[in-house]
């Protein structure tokens, strides 16, 4: 049994909006005893009796149905539930409207499983097919998309962190890093460094407004962060790629570079001892305790003047040298 409004000989409300949703119409019946009653915030004068299922409550008869309710554009979303409004403003109510939020998802897919009962995602009090940011991350629906990119069972358009990287959705954006064609809120490594979004995170560790993850060389020291990696050579609690001198040897990793002078398998950046043997007299600390056996510049004065020094000395000793020599001849 539903509710007819009758009114004796008068049409209160008639086909006002005519088209798939239908609207309520008013007629004279003398078929029941009339009373005053109040519904959905108006005031009716009329009564009950039988009347053909319609697409809203006291609306005329259904255009379409599906599963057995008012559905007038085929979207499996019930005409009650989405109304008359027009979310995306293309002049076509939403209840015929099969996207009502123009995003390129259909709104029964966005709907979920009980369309009576929408889903609302970022309960912001638009459900999803009426929302065109269904996720509230920043990116639209039509950007994100019904793909599940991290296989959690999430559609990335409900998913506020699509690669599940620890990094939000909207911190990473579309941009697209490495040019490998993933936008980075997809990509698990967005600078294509090897190294992971997760591990590099969000911080800026050389300052060049280039956060981590998207910094093929974070600590701005000319080795990749590939080359350097993940691991603590020096154990002071900062990854090699954030360091600037990962063996801490007071040489910046830029200094030692990626070589291995001592053949030890070691790139310099990382190898404090670069001849193998303890520190002796005369090492000043400068390399962790050992020598560093590499060539070194000279920083006497008079390179010139050294020399003749040299020969001038090894010239005296000559005549004592071989007066000793004749001796033990003689």
């Amino acid at each position: 049994m539903r509710r007819n409004i009758l009114f004796s000989g008068l049409v209160l409300f008639g086909s006002a909006f005519l088209g798939g949703c239908e609207v309520h119409l008013l007629s004279s019946s003398d078929s029941c005893a009339s009373e005053l009653f109040l519904e959905d915030g108006f005031l009716f004068f009329g009564c009950e009796e039988e009347q053909e299922e319609s697409s809203f409550a006291g609306l005329g008869p259904c255009s379409a149905r599906t599963n057995g309710y008012c559905d007038s554009d085929r979207d499996s979303v019930p005409d009650d539930v989405e109304g008359l409004g027009d979310s995306d403003g293309d002049g076509d109510p939403d209840c015929e409207d099969p996207d009502s939020d123009n995003d390129g998802l259909s709104d029964g897919f966005e709907a979920g499983p009980s369309p009576r009962r929408p889903v609302d995602s970022d309960g912001d009090g638009a459900e999803d097919f009426r929302d065109p940011d269904s996720d509230n991350d920043g990116l639209s629906d039509a950007d994100e998309g019904a793909l599940d990119t991290d296989g959690d069972g999430i559609e990335d358009f409900r998913d506020d962190d699509c690669d599940d990287d620890g990094l939000s959705d909207a911190d990473e954006g579309l941009v697209d890093t490495d040019g490998d064609g993933v936008e980075d809120f997809r990509d698990e490594d967005s600078d294509d460094d090897g190294l992971s979004d997760a591990d590099e995170g969000l911080v800026d560790t050389d300052g060049d407004g280039v956060e981590d993850f998207r910094d093929e060389d974070s600590d701005d020291d000319g080795l990749s962060d590939a080359d350097e990696g993940l691991v603590d050579t020096d154990g002071d609690g900062v990854e090699d790629f954030r360091d600037e001198d990962s063996d801490d040897d007071g040489l910046s990793d830029a200094e030692e570079g990626l070589g291995d002078e001592d053949g030890d398998g070691i790139v310099d950046s990382k190898d404090d001892v670069f001849d193998g043997d303890e520190s002796v007299a005369g090492d000043d600390g400068s390399d962790g305790g050992f020598i560093d056996t590499r060539p070194q510049a000279c920083s006497c004065e008079g390179d010139g003047r050294a020399r003749g020094t040299l020969l001038a000395s090894l010239a005296l000793m000559m005549p004592f040298g071989l007066a000793r020599r004749r001796r033990r001849l003689g």
